[in-house]
């Protein structure tokens, strides 16, 4: 399992629609899966002993994991997640993404060689 990066913050929303956080995004809202992804897990669930749950992942422009909590909505599915609003780290690399539909989108502000591009998430390690 990869080391994991503590969170920092969401990113605050632009003028996207809004959903109360730790819910999940209905799907109507989604994006449809992509040809490519493998069909795989691309996060992984980590409970922790009060029983909130981490949703993390391999962040292949920083090459260390990062999580999603509580405070951000979970479209449900480990395959093909999609979580709002945007994750940004801040200190290293300043990652800034938006994982949606399996894909790594990085914000253009990442100071990453991956800034401005879109990947698909790595399958999780088991």
């Amino acid at each position: 399992m990869p080391d994991v990066q503590r969170i920092v913050s969401p990113a605050p929303s632009r003028g996207t629609p809004s959903t109360p956080k730790g819910t999940s995004i209905p799907a109507s809202q989604s994006t449809p899966v992509p040809p490519t992804l493998s069909g795989k897990p691309k996060v992984y669930v980590v409970e922790l002993d009060d029983g909130t749950k981490r949703y993390c992942f391999h962040c292949p422009a920083c090459s260390y994991g990062h999580q999603f909590d509580s405070r951000w909505t979970f479209s449900g599915t480990l395959e093909c997640p999609t979580f709002r609003p945007s994750l940004r780290l801040h200190g290293g690399n300043g990652c800034h993404l938006n994982l949606t539909a399996g894909m790594i989108y990085y914000h253009t502000d990442s100071k990453h060689g991956l800034a401005g591009k879109t990947v698909e998430c790595p399958d999780a390690e088991e």
